[in-house]
């Protein structure tokens, strides 16, 4: 079956085009997507390792099956996230409102 694939710029840029359509299996899940891209684009296997995978709005588990015809978007994050302390980065609401 056929699965529409949309990348984010970054991802683009190292593969080349924004959009793929690949050939998996029937009974494939979204782990044999990136599979199947980490082999055909091996730079890539740094910025795949990372990719959040979504469809229709929705992130998809890794072991989720597939749809014919189905379009998922690759997200790589670029910033934000945990500290090395463990704390999330933020901004309290005081901080927030204080320079408006």
């Amino acid at each position: 079956m056929q699965i529409h694939i949309r990348v984010s710029p970054g991802l683009a840029a190292e593969i080349g085009q924004p959009r793929l359509t690949l050939t998996v299996d029937e009974d494939a899940t979204t782990v044999a997507v990136l599979e199947t891209l980490r082999t055909a684009y091996p730079g890539s296997a740094a910025l795949l390792a990372r990719a959040v995978i979504m469809s229709a709005g929705r992130h998809v588990p890794t072991d989720e099956p597939l749809r014919p015809g189905q379009e998922l978007a690759l997200l790589i994050p670029i910033a934000g996230g945990a500290h090395s302390s463990g704390r999330a980065a933020s901004m309290s609401a005081a901080t927030a409102t204080s320079d408006i």
